[in-house]
């Protein structure tokens, strides 16, 4: 078979792979040959053989060079040596803070309503830690098995079955940002031939879906997420380092984790349904707000500057604000129309001093149902919302990464057609480096000086809280963020896609100096052209959100908490027995337990609107990779370690799932309609 039939043969091999795996592309692809061949698109990559070489490169006819300087094979040999069984070149998905500590924290002195909840996640990492007594930082350990592996950029991909060859992982991610240049591997790697691997392309795609794609990659073999190495082909892939660490903040498993949400979420969103409080209507849409423009207040720097002119123009807009923007507004003589607050946490009751609520105790108050008990009696005018549960037959979750994208979306179910959104920068203040306003009780200062690019895969200085990166602005080409910003930048970009979707007539304004939100309109102030003051009656607004809630439970929601306790009953029961079997070997306790773990997380699924689903896989997201690092590298005396490992497992999913069913059997007593 001379070389044309080969590649010709490679190329339709690989095609048909791509029609079975990702038809999206595969159909993207075909439609580029057609648009090729009828000489309606011309090609800027042309696929060259290097005879000397016995090998393809890439010419650019727009630059005139090759991608791979005419020496392809020793790109793949470079390649291949460069990529090892060690951390280099790696992402390193471990918090140092948690997943490295052999300290018990006394419960004791613990108080039950603590806001503290990270220090239950500690000390249930901690019992395993103290077995294994090993960092996970050691830039020294070597891996048995490299079960995840992300391939940043193509070019021919030549190099791909070669690594695969030495690595053999299990899940391959590939990307590349250009499908002309993806369209030519076809015909050069053997993508076929790694048929029997989890391969899942992103090829050309938007932030969107890249990131859905990572998301899937991510969820795939989840034990394996303690560390993914990659290979880059240092030809236009610098857009990938920001949307790798987007896909990493957003799969995040200590984004609201299991001990916030059985203590914070189901403990506090319970025990105010108990003590009747209204539930608001959040299924359905209403024409409340149809015919006036909300203006949004959030606590970023720009509300700080703009103040003189929100006092001035206050009375053309009704003004939602998040509770940390308070003290603020009302020293400035500000007083909003409805208040928004979602954090579960004591703390927040500081954005509301006595003074500050004797000026604001006639607006209503819109809080998340696991708000504390502390915060709501601070208020006469009281309206919940779920967040993330919607057990309630009216509600639906209302789920963002902050309380301002739940207040965006709020404000939307309510009727907002015209959404002017100031003070969620999403972004630090390009001066000064100020995450918020002064008065927010979470505002920290980022030395941004120095802040040039999104290298954190270069230079593995990956953070989930800390890290400074640079996105896309408002007003400038680029601002500087952190990861925790950039985390709701991605839940804001998914609501408001999702709503513009099926609603064209919504017009969403950003007047703030911080990041782009995508699907909204980039306004400055000036520019703002609203003459008409609107009517302001704080009376209106509270008989609108008196009608659209109610209190109390029915005979269904009843019926569907008493289902979820009968499997609550079967995993406490599996795994007491889990817990009595013999076990010599890590892989033989993975057997054992594959029937418990189908029960807690496929049977779990129909649970999702009661959070039971995320609380089950959230403990195995955090513990799984943490256990499968360790006997990755190698652990002395293996059967030792398993039996306590086993033991500890075990009891904790047994007090996770009893701390969940006290919970609900607790509401369950409440009486019903």
């Amino acid at each position: 078979m001379n070389l044309q039939d080969k590649v010709i043969q490679r190329y339709s091999k690989n095609l048909k792979l791509l029609e079975m795996l990702d038809n999206e592309l595969y159909s993207r692809v075909l439609g580029l040959d057609e648009l090729i061949s009828h000489n309606e698109y011309q090609p800027r990559y042309e696929l060259e053989y290097i005879q000397e070489r016995e090998e393809f490169d890439i010419f650019d006819t727009i630059t005139q060079t090759y991608l791979y300087n005419r020496k392809p094979d020793q790109f793949i040999k470079e390649a291949v040596q460069n990529t090892n069984f060690d951390k280099i070149n790696s992402v390193d998905l471990f918090y140092k803070n948690f997943y490295n500590s052999t300290v018990t924290i006394d419960a004791e002195q613990i108080p039950d309503d603590t806001d503290n909840l990270e220090m239950y996640l500690h000390n249930d990492i901690v019992e395993f830690t103290k077995v294994f007594q090993n960092i996970t930082y050691d830039s020294k350990a070597i891996f048995s098995n490299i079960d995840k592996f992300m391939f940043v950029g193509t070019l021919l991909g030549t190099h791909i079955q070669s690594i695969d060859k030495k690595i053999d992982s299990k899940s391959y991610f590939i990307t590349e940002a250009n499908l002309e240049i993806f369209r030519l591997s076809l015909f050069c790697a053997n993508y076929y031939e790694l048929s029997t691997k989890k391969l899942i392309f992103s090829i050309m795609d938007d932030r969107i879906h890249f990131l859905y794609k990572f998301k899937i990659f991510y969820a795939d073999n989840f034990g394996a997420n303690h560390t993914i190495k990659y290979y880059c082909s240092n030809y236009n892939i610098e857009d990938y380092f920001e949307r790798v660490l987007e896909g990493l903040g957003d799969v995040s498993p200590f984004a609201f984790t299991y001990p916030t949400a059985l203590k914070q979420l189901l403990k506090k969103s319970f025990q105010n349904i108990k003590n009747g409080y209204k539930i608001l209507d959040t299924k359905n849409y209403h024409g409340f707000l149809k015919n006036k423009p909300v203006l949004l207040l959030g606590a970023g720097p720009s509300l700080a500057t703009n103040l003189q002119w929100i006092k001035k123009n206050k009375s053309k807009f009704f003004i939602v604000a998040i509770g940390a923007t308070i003290k603020k507004l009302i020293h400035h003589d500000i007083v909003p129309d409805m208040i928004i607050s979602a954090d579960g946490q004591k703390l927040v009751e500081n954005q509301f001093d006595d003074n500050i609520v004797q000026q604001i105790k006639d607006i209503p108050f819109v809080a998340s149902l696991m708000t504390h008990q502390d915060v709501l009696d601070k208020f006469d005018f009281v309206y919940l919302y779920e967040v993330m549960i919607s057990f309630k037959e009216t509600s639906q979750p209302l789920a963002g990464y902050s309380v301002s994208e739940v207040a965006f979306l709020l404000s939307y179910i309510f009727g907002a057609k015209d959404i002017y959104i100031l003070g969620i920068d999403l972004a630090l203040d390009q001066a000064t480096g100020d995450t918020h306003i002064d008065t927010h009780d979470y505002k920290k200062t980022f030395d941004i000086s120095q802040q040039q690019q999104n290298d954190f895969l270069k230079t593995g200085s990956y953070s989930h809280k800390d890290t400074a990166i640079t996105v896309k602005g408002n007003f400038k080409e680029n601002v500087v963020t952190t990861t925790i910003f950039n985390n709701s930048i991605v839940a804001f970009n998914k609501i408001i896609h999702a709503i513009v979707s099926g609603d064209k007539d919504i017009k969403i304004y950003n007047l703030g100096e911080g990041a782009y939100l995508n699907n909204t309109i980039p306004l400055k102030l000036q520019d703002i052209n609203i003459a008409t003051k609107i009517r302001k009656d704080y009376n209106d607004t509270k008989t609108f959100l008196e009608s659209i809630s109610s209190s109390c439970i029915t005979s269904s929601e009843k019926e569907y908490l008493q289902k979820s306790l009968e499997l609550i009953d079967q995993i406490i029961e599996k795994s007491i027995k889990l817990k009595s079997t013999k076990v010599k070997k890590y892989k033989q306790f993975l057997g054992q337990r594959s029937d418990l773990l189908y029960t807690m997380i496929d049977q779990s699924k129909p649970y999702k609107q009661l959070y039971l689903y995320e609380i089950l896989t959230n403990y195995i997201r955090i513990m799984e990779p943490y256990l499968s690092y360790h006997f990755n590298i190698g652990v002395p005396d293996e059967t030792k370690v398993i039996k306590e490992v086993k033991k500890i497992w075990c009891e904790q999913v047994k007090r996770i799932c009893t701390e969940y069913k006290d919970l609900v059997e607790d509401l369950l007593s409440l009486n019903i309609r």
